[in-house]
């Protein structure tokens, strides 16, 4: 039972010495299962000051930024953003856009969601590889 109590106290310190971090330990958790690649909703973005003001996943009808960043470049010169409802599977829109094959850090603005409802949010290959997806939350 001692080995037990021992392992116990280390699982628990491990996740104290982690909270005190900061939030940004949690929020780079998940690129250490995607490789580093992450996906952003901004209300708007800035390439010049690299600035996605209003980053989160929920929210109001209208207009949202998509923003990328991967580790290593996209890899095709044309990408899709493809929206899917979440409740029933179906296709919302999708939009082609013209990207360059090098590009780490790429930016899908204007994004209309004038619905409200959670949406899967992927990027897509023209032959319809996933590159990342996320789920975004609008509401009225």
């Amino acid at each position: 039972m001692g080995g037990l109590k021992k392992l116990f106290i280390i699982i628990v310190y491990i996740f104290f010495a982690a909270s005190m971090q900061s939030c940004e330990f949690f929020e780079k958790i998940p690129e250490v299962f995607t490789g580093g690649d992450k996906i952003s909703f901004c209300v708007k973005y800035s390439p010049n000051t690299d600035n996605c003001e209003g980053r989160g996943n929920i929210f109001k009808a209208g207009k949202v930024t998509v923003l990328i960043e991967l580790s290593e470049g996209i890899g095709v010169d044309e990408a899709l953003v493809n929206i899917t409802n979440e409740q029933n599977g179906s296709i919302v829109n999708t939009m082609q856009y013209t990207v360059g094959k090098s590009l780490k850090k790429i930016y899908f603005p204007n994004i209309d969601f004038p619905n409200p409802g959670k949406f899967k949010v992927s990027i897509l290959t023209p032959e319809g590889n996933v590159v990342i997806s996320d789920v975004i939350e609008i509401t009225l």
